[in-house]
């Protein structure tokens, strides 16, 4: 064997090291992006908090970036001494779910769900039924879901929609409904620069027992950008009201209320946080602030004193 040989297949060899660790390097460092550029401003309000469960207690404001953000998308919550108050423009939000596979609250606007289903099984399906909005676990379910592997359950079929957001989607759309379980959903995108899960721009319209949604795949990361924790958003289109919105271990009124919000929330729009007949602070107190937009927490002031 030529030294000329000898010394290609070292440098060969080396560079494939090297490549290996900087390929390992990126994917170990991947910093996820935030869902938004937008960044937000809370300020107390002018009024004075009080014993009365109505008080006006924090203002906040896009200060900065140019999304517009759909209320079907965003969470707002409040901390106060410890103490969890999500808020929602309607009035209605979610009661905390645990012990569950399937972990489902509803989104500022008080009419969509944000879902995010524990995958991590390689055996087992997490199994959810959209009616209720619960993991089923007696084989009666609109999806299952293990690994990155979706699937529709026997009595659903879809379609898929990449002209309209899910935002834009309020009525059941024209077209064939010819997705169906006999195989996974095509739901993401794979990047194999940074070894990461991408779901794809799409939304899916699904027709199970005369109801008919629309649902929209948000993540393949949780909060602490762990793998197999699915994140997902649903909304009811038509058909027979959902059971899940009568459910009291699911469904309970709002401690706070958002007002002043249009259709979306924009730069310079500014929203007020009122109690909504719970009185979550009666005198000076710290309130920690937390907003999400797609599950993910936004750049915003997270806390206010108020006096």
């Amino acid at each position: 064997m030529s030294i000329n040989f000898r010394n290609s297949a070292a440098s060969l060899v080396v560079a494939l090291i090297v490549g290996g660790l900087l390929w390992t390097w990126v994917v170990v460092s991947y910093d996820p992006e935030l869902t938004t550029v937008n960044t937000f401003e809370a300020n107390d309000t002018e009024s004075s908090v009080s014993n009365s469960s109505d008080d006006a207690l924090v203002s906040i404001e896009i200060t900065s970036g140019e999304d517009v953000l759909g209320w079907d998308q965003l969470g707002i919550s409040l901390e106060v001494d410890g103490n969890q108050y999500p808020c929602s423009l309607t009035g209605l939000s979610s009661v905390e779910q645990n012990g569950s596979k399937v972990a489902t609250s509803l989104s500022a606007d008080g009419s969509t769900f944000a879902i995010k289903v524990d995958a991590t099984s390689e055996s087992t399906f997490a199994e959810l039924d959209l009616s209720t909005m619960k993991e089923r676990a007696n084989g009666s379910y609109s999806l299952k879901f293990s690994k990155n592997d979706i699937f529709l359950g026997s009595n659903a079929t879809a379609m898929v929609v990449t002209n309209q957001s899910f935002s834009q989607i309020v009525s059941a759309p024209n077209g064939a409904y010819s997705l169906d379980d006999s195989e996974r959903l095509d739901w993401y995108d794979y990047d194999f620069s940074v070894h990461r899960i991408d779901p794809k721009e799409q939304v899916y319209v699904i027709q199970e027992e005369n109801i008919t949604y629309k649902l929209q795949f948000i993540s393949y990361y949780n909060e602490d950008d762990e793998s197999r924790h699915i994140q997902l958003i649903v909304g009811w289109l038509s058909g027979p009201s959902l059971p899940a919105f009568e459910d009291p271990n699911l469904i309970a009124q709002s401690p706070c209320i958002i007002e002043g919000a249009g259709s979306s929330w924009s730069l310079n729009q500014i929203v007020v946080i009122h109690e909504n007949g719970i009185d979550i602070c009666n005198q000076s107190c710290t309130v920690k602030i937390q907003i999400q937009y797609q599950g993910v927490n936004v750049k915003a002031m997270s806390k206010v004193e108020l006096l």
